[in-house]
């Protein structure tokens, strides 16, 4: 039996309700790509115990861990691919280009093929709604080097040295095929790269303590927030999807373990609240759905407002407020239709 953590699954919630926030138009917290998937990648580390995984094999841990992935990956794109298809042949808009873009963006699981052409003249992966998608794929690369560096480079042993050495050269590497390479690796796999040295953060957390520290000295989490707010102000927007790291790629590593120290204060501190804990570690508890799902359930709303002319909504500034309220109950009614009606497999979800 696996152990819950309520901080950490209040940390989800406030992590996907981020990645929402991150993807309506006209977004007011410019931060969310400095946090949400970095948060996601180091909340996976920090869950991870070194010591109960020595008696599994790396094949049997890795194995695990991808199919938890992937299976929802496919589910989930095929179910909104579907979505896709009915969408074009009802609207009389099919084509066969459109419908083989779609399958073939799902399987390369890219947003964009070629760096530094524009999206109009470029190759586009995610056409359906499935962008945030492209995650679960780079996790599962993810994961199979950071079992890797475990298993035949630490050993099963902590050792910092080797972590750091471990990370320097994952840095590097991820840098180089940014730089290099004229196309985007399928699966993400430069961003994966940068998603294991996140993971191992994660782990060094866990290690020493770090939120239990902060908890007992209140100036570690004030130091956290002002560092971020100065060094996010230096370093500009980020998009980890799209290997856009602001202007500097250790700037951003910075960025993602301050607001994961950060989240993960605020969450001890939620998780002292009965409803706050019981709501938020709801939300946290089914991020997948909310993932997936999310972007659909704005395009609904967005189109909505369009059949009844008011398309310039998205322009004010309560539209934010809407529109994440949409994307996040819409994501969670659904859950609640998959499981308690149709009685969809909660490990599918």
């Amino acid at each position: 039996m696996e152990q819950r953590f309520d901080d950490v699954d209040i940390a989800k919630g406030i992590g996907i309700m981020l990645v929402i926030m991150g993807h309506i138009e006209y977004n007011y917290v410019p931060f969310c790509g400095s946090v949400h998937i970095p948060l996601f990648f180091i909340l996976a580390g920090y869950l991870y115990d070194i010591d109960k995984t020595q008696n599994r094999t790396y094949g049997e841990l890795t194995g695990r861990r991808v199919k938890r992935l992937l299976i929802p990956y496919f589910i989930y794109n095929m179910i909104l691919y579907v979505k896709y298809l009915l969408k074009l042949i009802l609207s009389h808009t099919f084509t066969m280009r459109l419908g083989v873009q779609g399958l073939l963006g799902f399987v390369y699981s890219s947003a964009l093929f070629y760096k530094n052409v524009p999206a109009e003249e470029n190759f586009e992966g995610f056409i359906f709604g499935n962008a945030p998608l492209w995650f679960l794929t780079a996790m599962a690369v993810s994961s199979v080097i950071f079992y890797f560096i475990i298993y035949f480079v630490l050993k099963h042993r902590f050792d910092w040295r080797r972590i750091i050495a471990s990370s320097v050269v994952l840095c590097l590497f991820s840098y180089a095929l940014c730089r290099i390479l004229p196309v985007y690796l399928p699966w993400s796999i430069e961003a994966a790269l940068l998603g294991t040295v996140f993971m191992l953060m994660g782990m060094c957390l866990r290690k020493y303590q770090v939120i239990e520290r902060a908890e007992k000295h209140y100036w570690l989490p004030v130091v956290c927030v002002l560092l971020f707010a100065m060094l996010h102000y230096l370093n500009g927007p980020a998009n980890l999807a799209l290997q856009d790291y602001g202007r500097f790629m250790s700037v951003y590593l910075v960025l993602g373990l301050l607001g994961t120290i950060i989240v993960l204060c605020i969450s001890r501190l939620l998780a002292r609240s009965r409803i706050m804990n019981q709501s938020l570690s709801y939300v946290g508890q089914n991020t997948l759905i909310i993932l997936a799902f999310h972007m659909t359930c704005i395009s609904i709303l967005v189109s909505v407002l369009n059949k009844i002319h008011l398309d310039m909504l998205p322009e004010w500034g309560g539209f934010f407020v809407i529109s994440f309220a949409v994307g996040l109950f819409g994501s969670l009614l659904l859950n609640e239709i998959l499981t308690r009606f149709i009685k969809v497999p909660k490990r599918f979800l």
